[in-house]
């Protein structure tokens, strides 16, 4: 028995065993009220899975009508015999007795291809002939009635039977077909001859017997044991009853005017009994396939759902008490230690009435203390903006992937289309700015900020640089003239209402660029014209186009050396190329720069490139690929003239973006392999899917599709259906084995699944594959 005890805080287990104990009888409660709902369900469920079972031998029986029609066309269209005899107008020939004999054996081919047909005949009427693969009749007439004969009818009525005016595929009435003394029941399908000759001189006739319809229905009983109290027939279009399972007493024929949709169930009552009709029709053939189902078969299944209840529920209630024991120990076993930490770790425990209000409390004031920590966080996000700010406007990314994470944690997006960064100073402070006029300064650049946000078309974002100083980065779209000149336009009004306010401000623009990793670039000319610009200039907004530099040293800075890297590493070749021609431009198009300065720029360069080398190179095998680099290095003539030693410098940080992008492709290339050699040995599993293969290479699944997309070009799922139809197609060549076991061994759950791929892919069932095959084969 559990004792209350609270300082071993047994007063929360016991909380926690009645909370499972009434959540126990809630779940109970509740299960007995939906008890009628699941034995109604129970009911509708059968019904459900008798009209999915009766759909499933109605497509089935459906097909090889299907396959029948096929056949009976193929006959009359392209069976030269067929075309002779039906169109032949003397009489019998010693040469026409070998043709019926060649037409007999091409009908044998029909009758042993196909189990489900029991006797095709053919009946020329010009010349009373009737040839089948069991039999040739030269008179007709006279064999009527003595060798062959139908159930019920004479002659004359056999041949209004036998000849339908020009139609074509009539499924008729069950009878009972006599040959030889031999009875036995079937259902004709009739086509007249009449598209290959002229006039309805003739008839094609196949016998389906009535066993193997039976054989479909008692499929049913095959697949649920309970269903024996069913039974199964087929009718035709008028209600009647074609064929029966031959197990139950079933009426002759059922009413269905009033049912207008194509599968359902109603009541129906014969044998004072009150039973349940469902059925499914087939449009192709008009026939209706339907079942008697009983009361007791419903009785049995509710039955069942009520004595697994009861068994459930009790065991459910012991089993559930004894985990509700346990789970509550091992439950507030974490709350029993936080209380014993507070009561001898801690000496905070107070002893209240109730532990879990104490507990309660102190987890409030723990949130409380998280939301402040949060706050402070957030407090900090500004210099975090800041810092990630100076950092791409001083080139301090790799690439643009780089920069769009780092923006990310800020909240910035950055498309590439169009940058120009420009640096506003407030004038008359020298760059000095004391204790006193800091908080003006710091207004000024706040009014500053809201005038430029209120008047932008395109987004832009703000970087305080000195005291005095603020970067803007402008995002303008695709650069061109008119927007340069719309920017200016727009800042010089800006500082006319600055100045209105009594703020002195200048402008200084960057040239246009189209990637974020170019902005640092447009930052360093906005610095050179900063510098440009002299005091009292009355130009309030100047551009970098509207200068002239002149260059005290040469030009190299770090920030840009450290760009030219980061692009060469990554193999970025053409913006690699981009940057080395601004920085040649930068020194030299203007001319001027003095010998030493340009023999210390391409030491610097050479600098750059032995730095790179020594990098990039990893192991022992990127040495010797690399070694000719090296070489290559040491080997440029520091005294050659300025455009064949830029010339060489170029080529050498081309190669190395080569080598880059050929270790890329190698990896690639041995990642597809890998991939494919994985696939090629485990497309048979069913299991195998995008995520399993990704999971078994540590990809995301949007990576590996992109990326199986990129190297074999095909989607992945395209590829392993290949493999598996190629698989499929050679063992549907070998007669042992069943449709089933190819969809176990070629990658599918069922034989259903297999069949809708196979007859998308190639239009035709598996099944007709197979015996088209084997026709062939013997051919």
């Amino acid at each position: 028995m559990i004792q209350r005890n609270k300082n071993k805080g047994y007063d929360i287990v016991l909380r926690f065993v009645v909370s499972y104990i009434l959540v126990m009888v809630i779940v109970l409660s509740l299960g007995s009220i939906t008890l009628y709902s699941a034995q109604n369900m129970a009911r509708e469920h059968a019904v459900s899975g008798m009209l999915t079972g009766l759909e499933k031998t109605r497509d089935t029986v459906n097909a090889r009508f299907v396959e029948i029609n096929n056949m009976i066309t193929q006959i009359i269209m392209f069976d030269k015999n067929v075309t002779y005899f039906a169109n032949m107008n003397t009489s019998l020939k010693n040469a026409d007795f070998c043709k019926m004999n060649e037409l007999r054996g091409e009908l044998n081919k029909y009758i042993l291809s196909n189990s489900f047909i029991e006797e095709v005949y053919i009946y020329f009427e010009r010349n009373e002939i009737m040839i089948s693969p069991h039999f040739v009749y030269e008179n007709v007439p006279r064999a009527y009635g003595t060798l062959f004969s139908y159930e019920d009818m004479d002659f004359y009525r056999w041949k209004e039977f036998a000849l339908p005016n020009n139609s074509h595929n009539v499924i008729a009435d069950s009878k009972t077909f006599y040959h030889n003394s031999k009875g036995s029941r079937v259902v004709p399908i009739i086509s007249s001859l009449s598209v290959r000759s002229h006039g309805n001189r003739g008839a094609i006739t196949v016998l389906i017997p009535e066993e193997k319809l039976e054989e479909h229905l008692n499929y049913m009983k095959s697949i649920d044991s309970s269903a024996d109290s069913i039974g199964f027939f087929i009718m035709d279009a008028q209600g009647n009853v074609l064929v029966s399972d031959g197990a139950h007493e079933l009426p002759t024929s059922v009413d269905m005017s009033e049912q207008n949709e194509p599968a359902g169930h109603f009541a129906l009552s014969f044998n004072k009994t009150d039973y349940t009709m469902a059925y499914v029709t087939c449009p192709d053939t008009g026939w209706t396939y339907a079942a008697a189902i009983p009361p007791e078969y419903f009785n049995s299944a509710v039955q069942y759902i009520s004595n697994t209840y009861l068994v459930v529920t009790l065991g459910a209630f012991v089993l559930g008490l004894i985990i509700a024991i346990l789970m509550a120990f091992q439950t507030s076993k974490p709350l029993r230690s936080t209380l014993e930490i507070l009561r001898t770790e801690a000496g905070i425990y107070r002893g209240e009435r109730n532990n879990n209000d104490y507990i309660t409390g102190t987890l409030q004031n723990i949130i409380a203390q998280n939301t402040d920590i949060s706050k402070r966080l957030d407090d900090q996000k500004p210099f975090l903006r800041e810092a990630i700010m100076k950092k791409l406007l001083l080139g301090g990314f790799s690439g643009s992937d780089e920069v769009s994470i780092a923006l990310s944690y800020i909240d910035i997006k950055m498309q590439d289309g169009g940058f120009v960064v420009g640096l506003m100073q407030i004038g008359g402070y020298g760059g000095n700015v004391s204790d006193t006029l800091y908080d003006e300064v710091n207004m000024s650049k706040l009014v500053a900020e809201d005038l430029i946000s209120r008047n932008r078309e395109q987004p832009c974002h703000f970087c305080n640089i000195d005291d005095d100083k603020m970067a803007v980065i402008f995002q303008t779209g695709n650069p061109d003239d008119a927007k340069r000149l719309e920017l200016k336009g727009r800042l010089e009004n800006i500082v006319t209402e600055l100045a209105s306010l009594g703020i002195n401000a200048t402008f200084s623009l960057g040239d246009f660029c189209v990637d974020t990793m170019d902005i640092s670039r447009s930052y360093q000319q906005a610095e050179q014209v900063a510098a440009f610009s002299i005091t009292g200039d009355s130009v309030r907004v100047r551009s970098f186009d509207t200068i002239e530099i002149t260059h005290s040293g040469y030009y190299y800075p770090m920030d840009v050396e450290l760009q030219l890297m980061n692009l060469t590493k990554m193999g970025e070749k053409e913006k690699a190329q981009a940057l080395i021609t601004h920085i040649y431009n930068e020194n030299f198009s203007a001319g001027g720069l003095p010998q030493e300065d340009v023999y210390q720029l391409l030491y610097e360069l050479r600098g750059t490139l032995v730095k790179l080398w020594s990098e990039v190179v990893k192991d022992r095998e990127e040495a010797q690929t690399t070694h000719s680099f090296q070489n290559t290095i040491g080997a440029l003539d520091m005294h050659a003239p300025l455009e064949d030693l830029y010339s060489g410098i170029t080529s050498v940080f081309i190669s190395f973006c080569d080598v880059i992008n050929e270790k890329k492709r190698s990896h690639n290339l041995d990642l597809k392999n890998r991939i494919l050699e994985y696939i090629n040995l485990n497309y048979y599993n069913p299991s195998l899917c995008l995520y399993d293969v990704a999971s078994q290479f540590g990809l995301s699944d949007k990576y590996l599709s992109d990326f199986f997309k990129e190297q074999t070009g095909e989607n992945f799922s395209t590829y392993v259906e290949s493999l598996r139809m190629d698989r499929i197609l050679g063992m549907l060549k070998e007669d042992n084995l069943s449709i089933s076991s190819i969809a176990s061994q070629s990658g599918y759950y069922s034989a259903n699944t297999l069949y809708k791929v196979f007859k998308r892919k190639f239009g035709i069932s598996p099944g007709t594959y197979r015996q088209h095959y084997a026709l062939n084969k013997g051919q």
